[in-house]
């Protein structure tokens, strides 16, 4: 009775361990919290593509968009802990929500375990082409002007206390200008508008913005991000411009809901990495205005505790809402 009582505690101990080293023995759920055909939604798929190589079972996208993102991710943050339900989530769901939104049903630190960086999408500042500013310095320069006159500039975002929303906010704080926000539930309505001359300045991927600056509708001003993109070499960062500091392109990220074992998160952590490091993987980042951010799982963490200070102080000193 003895030896067939440790025989039972031994299964006990020994099978959760077995189970993780065999992971995966069916698919895997990747649910992306945005509507299908956006840049995210893209990437996803490319990703799970090459990661079911080398997992060997399917990895399936699972658009579940909603509540900006958060729809999504909350069912993440609610699925069993086992590796079988991953998801996509960026600045948005995993910060500015959790600081903007007292009512967010998950809190991302405690909820989520951060498997990996997808990528880190590239932005660009652009205005309309009647603006009189052709760089970061002259259009700083005409925001200020525009405000004593109490005609400040405009600008457009995809949605209140969204990362452009912010980013903007984030410029205007850090260059000590004022310029009128405007909106938008959309970016194609956005860039009609912006083409048009209703709003002036906007933040662009640059896959968006090359065809239309090259069709002479509006103006490239200056890269958003730490670096220069890889699409417009030649054009200036901000920081370079006169914004010392500034970056405010987005990030993804591969989340699973907290309390996933260790092993399978670095087992995943590994797939994707080995898919992001593949030339055709990042020669179709290039084309999508992305680029790899290659990082451990405690990597992915740090990043966002680090993210979520930044981001919080920004949201503390422009007292930005989701209402304004």
């Amino acid at each position: 009775m003895i030896a067939a009582a440790f025989s039972t505690l031994a299964l006990s101990v020994t099978a959760p361990t077995h189970a993780q080293s065999d992971y995966p023995t069916r698919p895997i759920k990747i649910v992306v919290p945005f509507p299908p055909g956006g840049p995210t939604d893209a990437a996803t798929r490319l990703l799970a593509q090459e990661m079911q190589a080398s997992l060997g079972q399917p990895v399936i996208v699972d658009n579940k968009p909603g509540a900006a993102g958060a729809l999504g991710i909350d069912m993440v943050a609610k699925a069993p802990p086992d590796g079988y339900t991953l998801g996509i989530s960026g600045v948005g769901p995993t910060i500015l929500l959790s600081l903007l939104d007292p009512k967010l049903p998950y809190k991302p630190l405690t909820d989520l375990s951060f498997i990996g960086s997808t990528g880190q999408t590239e932005l660009m500042f652009v205005v309309a082409r009647d603006v009189p500013a052709n760089n970061m310095q002259e259009l700083l320069r005409l925001a200020k002007e525009r405000a004593a006159q109490g005609k400040p500039l405009t600008y457009g975002s995809t949605g209140l206390g969204g990362p452009i929303h912010v980013s903007f906010e984030y410029l205007k704080l850090l260059a000590k200008v004022d310029m009128a926000h405007i909106p938008y539930k959309g970016d194609a309505q956005q860039l009609q508008d912006l083409m048009g001359g209703q709003v002036e300045v906007a933040l662009l991927s640059p896959t968006v913005a090359i065809a239309q600056v090259k069709a002479g509708r509006i103006k490239e001003i200056a890269a958003a991000g730490a670096r220069r993109s890889r699409l417009t070499p030649d054009l200036p960062t901000a920081a370079e411009s006169g914004v010392p500091g500034y970056d405010a392109n987005v990030f993804t990220l591969l989340v699973a809901p907290a309390g996933t074992p260790p092993a399978v998160r670095d087992k995943l952590n590994s797939a994707l990495n080995d898919a992001l490091k593949k030339t055709a993987v990042q020669n179709r980042y290039a084309e999508m205005g992305m680029a790899p951010q290659i990082m451990t799982a405690s990597q992915t963490r740090d990043f966002i505790v680090e993210q979520t200070k930044r981001w919080g102080d920004v949201v503390r000193q422009t007292k930005v809402t989701r209402d304004n």
